[in-house]
């Protein structure tokens, strides 16, 4: 599967209710909140703006709703990249630079990682190489 494959059913997985769906289920619940306060002898439009007023409009509790399961940061991730992906079209020598330097970055990152690691981490490839001693030649003091 390629990796925009998996995103999109990652995104999915965790975004499987839309903002419509959820607004539809809290106008539903709005309706049979004023069905019922209707039943207690609300006129329809009393009940209708009891309703409006107790449970609030849908696309308010819908940003509610997404804030308390924690979708919110996707929703606002997103747009971010969505709004990188477009100033990046819009100006391509500035995505040029852009994907240079950091091609240029990590290719430096990862030289230097693996020139720290050969030399100071793991400097020989055999067994006990930290009982390793180093011989050094003194000069004799004369006197």
């Amino acid at each position: 599967m390629n990796p925009i494959g998996a995103l999109r059913n990652l995104w999915r997985s965790i975004a499987r209710r839309g903002s419509s769906d959820i607004e539809e289920e809290l106008r539903s619940h709005q309706q049979a909140y004023a069905e019922d306060l209707m039943r207690q002898g609300l006129t329809a439009e009393e009940a209708q703006r009891k309703a409006r007023i107790d449970l609030g409009q849908p696309a308010t509790q819908n940003e509610t709703y997404r804030a308390a399961v924690g979708l919110r940061i996707f929703d606002e991730l997103g747009g971010d990249i969505r709004y990188g992906l477009r100033a990046l079209r819009r100006n391509p020598g500035f995505a040029a630079v852009a994907v240079l330097s950091l091609a240029l970055g990590i290719g430096a990152t990862t030289a230097m990682f693996s020139l720290i690691y050969a030399v100071l981490l793991h400097p020989f490839p055999y067994a006990d190489a930290d009982r390793i001693m180093n011989p050094v030649v003194r000069r004799r003091a004369t006197s």
